[in-house]
């Protein structure tokens, strides 16, 4: 199966040398800053537009939040440090940001608010203190996991998060990505197994 995104280089290291080519592109400013955003706009502005649709957004509110995902870009495209092949999940993590200041603007609970209030409380079934204290290392193993797995698979950690941060269905991520709803339930599977491996180090925390 090509686990490639429309619009992408199908090989990875191309895809990731073209992106590093974009970054350099960007800092440069003038005619080749132009070329790099419209390389950009090709690649993504379809699957953001999608993807904020697919959250709920109007078709109006969609482009709106767009046109400020580059905007943002543009304004820290010069702090970027990451290499080429995290350039897709430094623009899908402003496009998340985007929409969780708009809906809290809007007054709006988030799932950030939601991670925020989680991450000053015990488990409320935790019981004896040492009970927490492994309750919350493990929480700890597995956001460091996680971040381990987002820089070898950026896509995949990307989609995952969708699925179970931002509650999309299977449909709704299919409709972004530009795959069949029965190729992205696969896929979805596939990267879950990719992602066991980075966990296996937390199993020891797991209550017994």
């Amino acid at each position: 199966m090509n686990n490639d995104q429309p619009g992408d280089p199908p090989d990875r290291d191309v895809r990731e040398a073209q992106y590093s080519q974009i970054i350099e592109n960007l800092r440069h400013g003038g005619p080749a800053r132009r070329a790099a955003v419209g390389q950009l706009y090709d690649l993504f502005a379809g699957r953001l537009r999608k993807y904020f649709c697919a959250k709920g957004a109007s078709v109006a509110q969609a482009e709106d939040w767009l046109h400020e995902v580059f905007v943002r870009l543009l304004r820290s495209s010069t702090e970027f440090r990451g290499a080429g092949g995290q350039l897709a999940a430094w623009i899908w993590t402003i496009a998340r940001h985007i929409m969780t200041d708009a809906r809290r603007q809007a007054g709006a609970r988030t799932f950030e608010d939601i991670d925020s209030e989680a991450g000053h409380e015990l488990p409320a079934d935790a019981g004896e203190p040492m009970a927490a204290i492994q309750a919350t290392s493990l929480v700890s193993c597995v956001q460091s996991a996680y971040a381990e797995f987002a820089k070898v698979h950026p896509n995949r950690a990307q989609y995952l998060m969708w699925l179970v941060t931002d509650e999309m269905t299977t449909q709704q991520i299919a409709q972004v990505i530009g795959r069949t709803e029965g190729a992205t339930r696969e896929y979805l599977s596939q990267c879950r197994k990719k992602l066991q491996p980075f966990l296996e180090r937390c199993r020891w925390l797991l209550p017994t």
